[in-house]
């Protein structure tokens, strides 16, 4: 947990993330699950949620981090989300706008 909060909060500012645990679904069954998630802040400068796909890829495909690029990271979490049966059509469409532009 300690990396994971590392990873995922280094050089925020604070109120750009939250720390939340929320009860999740576990598949088809009526069993839940606590899950540790990140909840960004959209009242926030750094927010790019209303961001048009083509901008958001635009960012994606030119920028990188302390773990690599933004394009691997995309790439990583499209191949977990379909590997989990999770259908998220706006990453898929960002990731395919980001293969374009290569």
């Amino acid at each position: 947990m300690d990396y994971l909060i590392k990873r995922e909060m280094f050089g925020h500012e604070i109120d750009v993330y939250a720390l939340r645990w929320l009860r999740v679904a576990l598949g088809d069954t009526a069993e839940g699950a606590n899950a540790a998630c990140f909840v960004v802040n959209p009242a926030h400068d750094h927010y790019a949620g209303k961001l048009s796909p083509e901008k958001i890829s635009e960012i994606i495909a030119g920028a990188s981090g302390q773990s690599g690029s933004n394009r691997e990271y995309l790439a990583n979490t499209i191949a977990h989300l379909d590997e989990l049966g999770i259908a998220d059509g706006p990453l898929h469409e960002v990731s395919r706008l980001v293969d374009s532009s290569s």
